[in-house]
């Protein structure tokens, strides 16, 4: 009775909303029952026409606004709602506006093509309609070798080229053009000889030759799975630039990997969207929807409806809503707003249950940790709601068990608590995760990961099996579950190193890593999304950086180095932060549980995606360029950087005007120390045969430098010695400077070292790494800083995973602490080898004279420091090598309470040179002395220009009498700070001084420092 009561009420309300277009209803958590032309979950809003009368929403706008974020406004495009119909529009930020009748086939796989073998390069208008291709050998698509996927077979080759003509009468009736393909390994697609499509191989706008490489393995699925493996929409302006009235020719390259030429495929497909009902070619069903260029937030926002006018004709503010549910009218177009479990997109809300609100959320009387010895938990919840729990990962459902009474946690468990209540208008509330941990002693942070072991081991479902696709007898497993990018919701909850609560939160997560997905112990990447009601992970992760929000991190499983060293990749960048200039992913070791259950020694690891640039920089990834391999687009353009490349590799850098052209694009420390780290730990999966592991990045709005980001070096430090490459003889710099395969890269460096100041700095920064990070005690006793952070937990990581290996010859070679510690030790005889390797290297390669060594003492003792080119040394005296045939530069820096008096050597400095600075080059062993003598009284300022504060620093010997004076450009005295009769005591002092007391005016003032019969006058300058 009491339905039919609301039942009706609502049938009244419905009639009290006149606007002819309303919002019916918003789903702002995603719902996985309406995915995206992409496939992927995103947030919608259901607009609704209330009229019996058609309606055109050309004009017509719905903006978001939402607290501490700016207002986004999108417009409709030329489209019509029906009377008393429904628009659905995904707020995804794709901001696709182009709307159409159907699809049609001008192109598909299995018609008739023209090939040509890529055992030689095609001629260059092979991809223009009018390029004769009568030559060429005809056959059926697809067109490949291996896997038994293609109609027609072709020897085995690097690379294949394809085309096909087709007609189009009137090009204004197609609105938008897809490609939808499956291909092995990489490639790119042309219309009328405009790229159109690419992946896995070259940069966009450049040819590849026949002879290039793809990037990496990308298996075909369709013969796996019947699934396409790649699915491009076209860019509108790109397309209406290629496509032409009359024939058209669709065209489309693939090239094989280097280690994959067991097979080649390519399957292509092109799609074209029409915008009238005629029909040209095999058609089909539009069944693409308008995206927005914003998202919603789970969390809630302002939803505004505005007509062409800008007059507002629907307000509503959106609350926070779970996931799969919605909020909508009920009926539609009525003026009540209900809550409803299951969306109904494009359909009426009549059919759905008016829901009033969530069920309460219970609440644990132990907090998640760690406890020694068997514990009670108990849940409390709402009086009239009822509490379902699990202890397997799932989130509870109706059907889960009845909590009555304290649950017994004796071992390890994650339990999942969730409310029902027994009102059916109330939806279940959120689910509430603990983990227990009992009598775990553990020294590292630990990871809780939760999720339905369903999404996890279900062998059709589950990210981390093999599933029935794949090839299980070949690594890494090509088919297998885990090479499918599937993502699914989880729960993680962090506890730091002394087990102390740090965070919890609901994540997507999927399978990490490359070839190391097929490793027994897989990594996960998980990501804080509004889908999953989280936005972010507000936590410290990394105490070396101070960042305390992410989007996603990896959850690593070391890689290559898997069960080797479990540690190199983690080694490198974390000695590579010490000093040098790259932009390196942040790492600390974690043991990770899975649904309560011990998973193992992983590492915590920063994502190098877009958020990276944010976190790191404060930039918006709107705002950048970011590029990988030989410039292929992460995010934003590679035209810039291409140019950049051109100019660089076709011009005399040696030209001065030329390279400081350069140094306003490039940061070019970051580049000198990217090829120097690279090249000293021979990383064998970089450059040579092939350009793999390259990020690179720069600000594009305004336009900042290129910098480059030190991703992957597990094949380095001697992990490819056992398969005869890569070890401490290997000579990488010439590699990097002279690539089997030719890359913009190894081309910028050669052309910059034409140019004198560039090579002298690349050689001394080189020389200055040598001489301090990967000094082979400095390099052997980080890796011994690394090891002891987790040996107490590596004995227990082997009795899981010691002995897993799929390819025990090279990955996984630990099995016990022995064979571990073995394998550490042969890393560190590296470290030790490695230094004169090295050096004789850059000797060899620079045709320098000699290596010299050049030490470093100040006299007195701590009465200065020395800079030697680009480093400190942190202690006296000191020795480095160094070469003759490239000039080294020393500075000498007095200490407070010593001023700097002179320079000796014993050969090459006749007499003192008294400059604080000199540069020389070394022709032989050489000790240089830096002479300081005490002061009686020292005096600084910083900083200096300033702005709005400002700091005095002065050191006594004695107790004095002080007096500090400021002055304007005009000597007057405008302040004092320390009054003549202030005795100060013996000692180092620091005063600071607030500015916005003084008022001061942008200019020059001085500051007159006295003590004593010691007097001082120091220029300062305030700025803005």
């Amino acid at each position: 009775m009491r339905r039919i009561i609301c039942f009706v009420f609502l049938l009244f309300l419905m009639n009290t909303a006149k606007t002819q277009v309303l919002i019916n209803e918003v789903c702002n958590t995603g719902d996985t029952a309406f995915l995206d032309e992409d496939s992927k979950i995103e947030d919608w809003i259901e607009f609704y026409n209330n009229t019996p009368s058609a309606v055109n929403l050309q004009g017509y706008s719905i903006s978001r606004s939402e607290f501490g974020k700016p207002t986004k406004n999108w417009f409709f495009p030329n489209i019509t709602i029906k009377p008393h119909g429904y628009r659905s529009v995904f707020c995804s930020d794709k901001n696709r506006t182009a709307f159409f009748d159907h699809w049609e086939v001008p192109i598909y796989a299995n018609i008739q093509w023209k090939y040509f073998l890529g055992y030689s390069e095609p001629p260059s208008d092979w991809r223009e309609v009018t390029f004769n291709d009568a030559s060429w050998t005809s056959g059926q698509g697809g067109i490949g070798y291996g896997d038994g996927d293609d109609s027609t077979v072709i020897t085995p080759t690097i690379s294949l080229y394809m085309r096909k003509s087709f007609y189009i009468a009137d090009t204004s009736k197609i609105s938008t053009a897809a490609l939808l393909l499956d291909f092995d390994d990489g490639i790119v697609a042309y219309l009328n000889g405009v790229e159109i499509a690419r992946a896995n191989v070259g940069v966009n706008g450049d040819h590849p030759t026949y002879n290039t490489y793809a990037y990496d393995e990308h298996e075909a699925t369709m013969y796996q799975n019947g699934n396409f493996s790649g699915a491009w929409f076209v860019d509108p302006q790109i397309l209406r630039t290629a496509i032409k009235p009359g024939v058209n020719v669709f065209s489309i390259q693939t090239h094989n990997y280097i280690s994959g030429m067991n097979d080649l495929t390519c399957i292509p497909n092109l799609l074209i969207g029409v915008n009238d009902t005629a029909v040209t070619y095999f058609p089909f069903p539009a069944n693409v929807h308008l995206h927005t260029n914003f998202n919603l937030s789970f969390t809630g926002q302002t939803l505004e409806l505005k007509d062409p006018s800008g007059n507002i004709i629907d307000h509503q503010v959106i609350s926070e809503t779970h996931k799969n549910n919605s909020r909508g009218r009920f009926p539609d177009g009525s003026q009540n707003w209900c809550l409803f479990k299951t969306p109904s997109p494009d359909t009426s809300n009549i059919f759905s249950t008016c829901s009033s609100g969530y069920s309460s959320v219970p609440t644990f009387n132990l907090p998640a940790g760690f406890y020694n010895g068997t514990q009670q938990v108990s849940l409390t919840g709402n009086g009239s709601e009822i509490i379902r729990y699990t202890i397997d990962g799932s989130e509870p459902t109706a059907t889960s068990t009845l909590y009555v009474s304290p649950i017994i946690v004796d071992s390890t468990k994650v339990i999942r608590a969730r409310s029902f209540s027994t009102d059916p208008f109330i939806l279940p509330g959120k689910t509430i995760t603990n983990t227990y941990f009992i009598n775990e002693n553990i020294t590292i942070p630990v990871i809780s990961l939760s999720s339905d072991p369903r999404n996890l081991f279900d062998w059709n479902y589950g990210i981390y099996e093999l599933g029935p696709n794949a090839d299980p007898l070949n690594v890494p497993y090509f088919g297998a579950n885990f090479w499918n990018g599937w993502e699914r919701p989880s729960h993680i909850e962090y506890f730091d190193q002394n087990g102390n609560f740090g965070f919890e939160s609901n994540t997507e997560a999927k399978i990490q890593g490359n070839f190391s997905k097929a490793w027994p112990q897989k990594g996960f990447t998980v990501s804080a999304k509004d889908n999953y009601e989280a936005e972010d992970i507000n936590y410290q992760l990394f105490p070396s950086k101070p960042i305390s929000k992410f989007k996603n991190f990896n959850i690593r499983n070391a890689g290559s180095d898997w069960n080797t060293c479990h540690m190199r990749d983690r080694l490198v960048q974390k000695t590579a932060q010490e000093l040098t200039k790259i932009d390196i992913m942040d790492a600390r070791p974690c043991v990770l549980f899975i649904n309560g259950k011990y998973w193992g020694v992983y590492e915590i690891r920063e994502k190098q995606d877009e958020h990276y640039i944010e976190n790191n920089y404060n930039i918006d990834p709107e705002k950048i360029d970011f590029l990988e391999f030989d410039g292929s687009i992460i995010k934003g353009s590679n035209k810039p950087f291409l140019e950049m490349a051109s100019f660089i590799g076709n011009n005399n850098m040696n030209l001065q005007a030329n390279y400081d052209s350069v140094q306003n694009i490039i940061d070019i420390k970051n580049f000198c120390d990217y090829f120097i780290t690279e090249t000293y730990v021979i990383n064998t999966d970089w450059l040579g045969p092939y350009t793999n592991n390259i990020k690179f990045w720069r600000t594009n709005n305004p336009p900042g430098k290129w910098r480059y980001m030190l991703w992957d070096t597990d094949l380095s430090l001697g992990f490819m010695q056992p398969m005869g490459e890569g070890g401490d003889t290997t000579n990488m710099l010439h590699r990097a400077m002279f690539p089997e395969t030719s890359n913009p890269h190894s081309t910028m460096l050669n052309s910059l070292l034409d140019n004198t100041n560039f090579r002298n700095y690349f050689v001394n920064r080189y020389c200055d790494l040598l001489n301090t990070i990967y000094k082979p005690y400095h390099f052997s006793q980080k890796t011994n800083t690394l090891r002891d952070e987790v040996l107490p937990e590596m004995a227990r990581h082997f009795d899981l995973w010691g002995g897993t290996s799929p390819f025990p010859q090279l990955v996984g070679r630990s099995s016990d602490i022995p064979s571990w510690e073995k394998n550490l030790d042969t890393m560190k005889m590296f470290m030790y080898s490695r230094p004169n390797i090295a050096r004789n290297q850059i000797l060899d390669e620079f045709s320098l004279v000699k290596p010299v060594n050049v030490g470093l003492n100040v006299v007195p003792e701590n009465a200065g420091d020395i800079q030697i080119n680009t480093i400190f040394p942190d202690s006296m005296p000191w020795e480095g090598v160094y070469f003759d045939g490239v000039p080294i530069s020393i500075t000498a820096k007095a200490k407070l309470g010593f001023k700097f008096l002179y320079w000796k050597s014993p050969n090459i400095i006749s007499g003192s040179n008294l400059n604080s600075t000199i540069a020389l080059n070394v022709n032989q062993n050489e000790p240089f002395t830096a002479y300081f003598e005490e002061l009686e009284v020292d005096f600084n300022v910083y900083p200096n220009p300033f702005n709005s504060e400002l700091f005095l620093n002065f050191e006594l010997k004695n107790d004095m009498q002080v007096t500090i004076n400021l002055y304007n450009a005009l000597g007057q005295k405008t302040r004092e700070i320390i009054s003549s009769d202030s005795f100060q005591k013996a000692g180092p002092h620091e005063i600071k001084i607030d500015l916005k007391e003084l008022s001061l005016a942008n200019g020059i003032y001085f500051i007159k420092f006295t003590a004593g019969d010691f007097s001082k006058m120091l220029k300062i300058v305030k700025t803005n």
